[in-house]
């Protein structure tokens, strides 16, 4: 599915949604809430808020095949919104920077 970014909102076909035919903006999750970083905990890294786990776990997680629920049963308190942050803030990381990549 490809989308295209509108004011930091996304158009996505709603037939991705569920409905056939038409299209719906939906807004992107505010990562600002779930994310922290905080020097006193985890030495600094991005954390989600309220826990010690790193926004990298999560990210390495995913990576690895782990799906939402496999995550969420691992970590208890977390919530999906918190996983979608994570995907969020490390999107947003990647807007910011470029990173070089041998070929």
């Amino acid at each position: 599915m490809k989308q295209v970014v509108h004011d930091k909102r996304y158009i996505v076909p709603k037939k991705a949604l569920g409905s056939e035919g038409q299209m719906s903006i939906i807004e992107p999750i505010k990562w600002r809430d779930y994310v922290v970083v905080d020097p006193s905990v985890c030495h600094g890294k991005a954390c989600l808020k309220g826990t010690r786990i790193m926004v990298s776990v999560i990210l390495d997680n995913l990576a690895s095949g782990l799906t939402v629920e496999e995550i969420l049963a691992s970590y208890p308190s977390l919530s999906r919104e918190s996983i979608k942050a994570a995907i969020a803030y490390a999107a947003e990381l990647t807007r910011e920077r470029v990173v070089s990549i041998a070929m």
